[in-house]
């Protein structure tokens, strides 16, 4: 049986560091941490993740991607943001338990100011 390809734009298989932000089911506590991207498009990315239990479909996430730049001179500025809705979760797999977790890009990924270089 042949699987039809959802996705309308392509995916970069690149791991690019992710700090994200986000609030717990019922309890509505605060969560931030830190994950590595798996894969990245324009409507989403899938991420690697310790603790992949603590996100459930349908949760909002606030991103923020590090993207290094060294023709520009910026090395780990974080420079693409994106607010993301869960859409598959992934069970922990392999021998660091990373877990998959995907989100949709609810308003699309854009760009944030960089801080100037210091010196």
């Amino acid at each position: 049986m042949e699987v039809q390809e959802r996705r309308r734009f392509a995916r970069f298989y690149l791991p690019l560091a992710v700090a994200f932000q986000t609030r717990c089911g019922a309890t509505g506590d605060l969560l931030e941490g830190e994950a590595v991207t798996r894969d990245l498009g324009l409507e989403g990315l899938s991420l690697l993740c310790p603790f992949p239990n603590s996100f459930h479909y349908g949760q909002v996430v606030d991103l923020v991607i590090t993207l290094p730049l060294p023709q520009l001179h910026h090395h780990d500025t974080p420079l693409l943001k994106a607010r993301g809705e869960v859409v598959r979760l992934d069970p922990p797999t392999g021998p660091r338990g990373l877990g998959g977790v995907a989100l949709w890009f609810r308003d699309g990924l854009c760009f944030d100011e960089p801080s100037p270089p210091e010196g």
